[in-house]
C-alpha cells in the first residue's frame, strides 16, 4: 500500500473518531488490596487531553475532579474489558464520576467480532 493512501486513510479515521468525542479510559487495580484502583489513564479522541493519574495520595473528590475535567463534553466511553472490570470498580470507588453516565463501547466485546478465529481476546500482560 502506498504511503499517500495510508496517510489519507489515517486522516479520515482521525476525523471520524474525533467526531465521536470518545473518552478512552483504562484502570489499574490491585486484587490483593480489594481491587483498589491505583492508576487511571485516559485520552480523548476529539482533543489533545490525556490523563495519567496515580490515585494513592489523592482524595476521592480530587480523583473525580481530575478525571471529570478531562472527560467533560465526552459523548462515549471506550475501554478494554471495561464493562466487566473497570466500570464496576469505578462505580464502587468513585460513584460521583460523570463518565459513569456515558454509553460504553467495550473493545473486549468488539474483539470477538473483529477476530472470530482468535482463541482468546484478553490483553496479554507481561
Amino acid at each position: 500500500m502506498n504511503t499517500e493512501l495510508v496517510d489519507k486513510s489515517a486522516a479520515v479515521t482521525r476525523r471520524i473518531v474525533a467526531g465521536w468525542a470518545a473518552f478512552s479510559v483504562d484502570v489499574e487495580s490491585n486484587p490483593a488490596d480489594g481491587d483498589r484502583i491505583f492508576k487511571i489513564g485516559a485520552v480523548r479522541s476529539d482533543n489533545e487531553s490525556v490523563l495519567s493519574l496515580s490515585s494513592g495520595r489523592l482524595t476521592s473528590a480530587e480523583v473525580v475532579r481530575r478525571v471529570d475535567a478531562v472527560g467533560q463534553g465526552a459523548k462515549l466511553l471506550v475501554g478494554h474489558n471495561f464493562r466487566r472490570h473497570d466500570l464496576p470498580q469505578l462505580r464502587r470507588q468513585y460513584p460521583g464520576l460523570a463518565l459513569l453516565e456515558l454509553p460504553v463501547i467495550d473493545t473486549l466485546e468488539l474483539s470477538a467480532i473483529a477476530f472470530p478465529t482468535n482463541p482468546y481476546h484478553r490483553l496479554v500482560k507481561g
